[in-house]
C-alpha cells in the first residue's frame, strides 16, 4: 500500500507539471503535448495540437511553439543539418511555402546530440488565423532521413493588451479641486480606478464621469476587455495646494497703525499666523478678523486644509514711524 501510494503521489506530481490545456493567466491560453522522450522518430512526423481553452473569437495577438527536442543524427540530402517546423490548418503542408513555414533546428541551435534543447518559435498572422478559427493546428517535422526525440511541444497564445489609460488634467499640484477625466483608446474596455492607493482589479470602481479630486490624491487606473490582457496601470498623484494668503493693505513704512486683512483663495481653508517671527503652523492663531499693527511688526501668515498641502508661508513687514509724514514739509520749509 505503502508503494502504490508514492506511485500515486508522483502520477498526480507529473500530472500538475504537464497538466491538460489551461490558461496561464487572464488572457495567455497555453497547451502542451508531451511526447516520449526515448522514442526515436526517423522520418517526417506530423501531429495536432490544440488549445481548447481559447475562447471562442477571442483576439489572438501572438502564438509561440516551444519545442524541445534532441538530434540524434540530421539527416542527408536535400536539406542536411537542418529540420523543419511547418503547421497548417489541413493535413497538408508545403515546405516551399512561407505560409506553412515556422522554423527551423540546426546544429548551431542543437550541437549536441545527447542533449535536450529548448527552442521557441512564433507563429506568422496567417498561422495565427488558423489556430483561433479552429482552436487547433497541425504541426510538420520535416526530417530528411534524420533521427530525433521530442519531449514536449508547448503552445501559448497571447490575447492583445489593453491600451493604458490617460487621465486629464495630468498629475501635478493644484491650488483647486481637480476633476480628472480618463481615456482609453481601446474601443469596449471598461476602466476601473482607486483613490487609496491600491492596484485597480475588475473588482475596483468602474469609471463613468470625470473622478473629483478634492484632496491630495494618488489616481490609479487599469483598462480590462474581454478575452484580452489588461493594460498597464496608469498612476497619477494629484497634490492640492492652499493658495498663499494676501495682505492688504501690502506690507510697508506707515506713519500709522495699520489694520491688516488677510485674504486665502482656497475655499474652506483656515489662515494661521504670527507677528513673533515664527513659521506659521497648524497651532498659530487662527485668522478671524483684521491683524492690529499698532508698532513695526513682520506678519506671517500660511493656510491650511485637511487633506491639502499647506500654503506657502506669505510674509510682510510693517514698519510704523509716527512722525514719518511731516518730514516732506519739514524739509520744505528747511529748503
Amino acid at each position: 500500500m505503502r508503494r502504490w501510494g508514492v506511485f500515486l503521489l508522483l502520477g498526480l506530481f507529473c500530472v500538475a507539471l504537464i497538466g491538460s490545456p489551461g490558461s496561464v493567466s487572464a488572457a495567455t491560453y497555453t497547451s502542451i503535448k508531451p511526447f516520449d522522450p526515448a522514442y526515436p522518430i526517423y522520418w517526417d512526423y506530423v501531429w495536432e495540437q490544440c488549445v481548447l481553452d481559447l475562447p471562442t473569437g477571442a483576439p489572438v495577438e501572438a502564438v509561440q511553439v516551444e519545442v524541445k527536442m534532441k538530434v540524434g543524427d540530421w539527416g542527408h540530402f536535400p536539406n542536411p543539418t537542418r529540420i523543419d517546423l511547418l503547421c497548417s490548418d489541413t493535413t497538408t503542408f508545403s515546405a516551399s511555402d512561407p505560409a506553412y513555414s515556422v522554423c527551423s533546428f540546426t546544429l548551431s541551435t542543437h550541437p549536441n546530440p545527447l542533449i535536450f534543447y529548448t527552442q521557441t518559435c512564433t507563429l506568422r498572422q496567417n498561422q495565427i488565423s488558423w489556430l483561433t478559427n479552429n482552436k487547433c493546428i497541425n504541426f510538420k517535422l520535416v526530417v530528411n532521413g534524420g533521427t530525433f526525440y521530442l519531449d514536449y511541444v508547448k503552445v501559448t497564445a497571447t490575447a492583445p493588451k489593453v491600451a493604458t489609460p490617460t487621465f486629464s488634467p495630468a498629475a501635478g499640484t493644484y491650488s483647486s479641486p481637480q476633476s480628472v477625466t480618463i481615456s482609453c483608446t481601446t474601443q469596449g474596455a471598461t476602466v476601473r480606478y482607486t483613490l487609496d492607493g491600491n492596484e485597480p482589479t475588475e473588482s475596483s470602481t468602474t469609471y463613468t464621469a470625470p473622478v473629483q479630486i478634492t484632496a491630495t490624491k494618488t489616481l490609479k487606473a487599469k483598462a480590462f476587455k474581454t478575452g484580452w490582457t489588461p493594460s498597464d496601470t496608469a498612476s497619477a498623484t494629484y497634490t492640492l495646494k492652499a493658495a498663499a494668503p494676501t495682505f492688504s493693505p501690502a506690507a510697508g513704512t506707515y506713519s500709522s497703525p495699520q489694520s491688516v486683512t488677510i485674504s486665502c483663495t482656497t475655499q474652506g481653508a483656515t489662515v494661521r499666523y504670527t507677528l513673533d517671527g515664527n513659521e506659521p503652523t497648524e497651532n498659530s492663531t487662527t485668522y478671524t478678523a483684521p491683524v492690529q499693527i499698532t508698532a513695526t511688526k513682520t506678519l506671517e501668515a500660511k493656510a491650511f486644509k485637511t487633506g491639502w498641502t499647506p500654503s506657502d508661508t506669505a510674509l510682510g513687514t510693517y514698519t510704523i514711524e509716527p512722525g514719518r509724514a511731516a518730514m516732506p514739509w519739514l524739509q520744505l520749509l528747511l529748503e
